[in-house]
């Protein structure tokens, strides 16, 4: 992590409202089915339908848990993104389910943006470590990640059969 580096001047990370976390709920199960379907490890007809299952199972009852830090990314008083932290992931980590920039805010820094609040906030909970996983076909991402100095700690390869 850039421990000690703080997102750029203008950009705030401030907790989601309830109306703003029951809109990114929705919206995390259409993106997220649509990352399966791209990645080609479900069928489309099948990732909907992953996609809700898995939302169920990180958000039991459609909420978050108390290791749970949902942020809105804002910069300039707009909402660019929002980023999905969970604490205590593993001793002394933290996890990233998710990052999202608003596509009309997209190639613009707010993704960087994003990860710097949710190191801010991992160090802020006393943990060394953020990790994440990022699907193979989202080289943006990874061309992200890899600028920020992550390190690829372990990969899986699939197949249908």
């Amino acid at each position: 992590m850039t421990v000690g580096v703080t997102p750029p001047a203008g950009i705030v990370g401030r907790p989601m409202t309830e109306a703003e976390f029951a809109a990114w709920r929705d919206g995390q199960i259409a993106e997220h089915a649509a990352e399966l379907a791209d990645s080609g490890s479900v069928s489309a007809a099948d990732a909907h339908e992953r996609a809700v299952a898995s939302i169920a199972e990180l958000l039991p009852g459609g909420v978050p848990a108390d290791s749970d830090s949902f942020r809105c990314v804002v910069h300039d008083g707009q909402v660019v993104g929002t980023i999905w932290l969970r604490h205590g992931f593993l001793p002394g980590t933290g996890y990233v389910f998710g990052v999202d920039v608003r596509p009309a805010y997209r190639g613009r820094g707010f993704g960087r943006a994003a990860m710097l609040v949710g190191e801010r906030l991992t160090a802020d909970a006393g943990e060394a470590q953020l990790a994440l996983n990022v699907y193979g076909h989202n080289t943006v991402a990874q061309r992200l990640y890899d600028s920020l100095g992550y390190q690829v700690v372990e990969r899986y390869h699939a197949a249908e059969l």
